[in-house]
């Protein structure tokens, strides 16, 4: 099954967990949108380095706009408060506010309601790694692990990266 074939993936039950840890980009039944400098798979860094890769999105290669990653459509299956909590790592450039938007949908993506949205910049709650002028690749130390409650009925999620002409941002241990 590919990502583009996502009529084939079916509906998966939760908990699901997504690490980027396999060559495949994005991940089965998975979607990004396309757009150059786009979501990709990174294997400079992984989440506390524990792994071998992540996902991330280059601000610094995007001058403004969002580029999305959509999750497969899934279930709650069994799990009471349903919990999404993911790993993640950032640096601006200068200042600049680069953004983390998630959305979620009940509908299987027909509809999308903002969940949250996290501002980089110097002291937003995304930053993990102060500002640098370079390309910003985190150390282990540098990564933090976020956890949102999502509302009853979500069946699916988008990531949306909004560019403030920033730095680097990844994304690992999707759960």
């Amino acid at each position: 099954v590919t990502a583009s074939a996502t009529t084939l993936c079916g509906v998966t039950t939760a908990p699901f967990a997504q690490d980027f840890e396999l060559a495949t980009f994005p991940p089965n039944c998975w979607t990004v949108d396309g757009l150059s400098n786009g979501w990709a798979r990174s294997t400079d860094a992984s989440g506390y380095g524990t792994g071998t890769a992540s996902t991330f999105v280059n601000f610094y290669g995007i001058s403004s706009g969002s580029r999305e990653m959509t999750t497969f459509e899934f279930n709650k299956g069994t799990l009471t408060t349903p919990l999404l909590k993911f790993d993640h790592a950032y640096a601006t450039y200068s200042g600049e506010n680069d953004q983390l938007r998630i959305d979620y949908s009940t509908n299987a993506g027909t509809d999308w309601t903002q969940l949250v949205l996290y501002d980089g910049g110097t002291s937003g709650p995304l930053n993990t790694g102060g500002a640098t002028t370079s390309s910003f690749v985190p150390t282990p130390a540098q990564w933090a692990t976020k956890s949102v409650t999502l509302p009853a009925g979500t069946n699916k999620l988008k990531f949306v990266g909004i560019s403030g002409y920033g730095n680097n941002l990844f994304l690992e241990n999707i759960k």
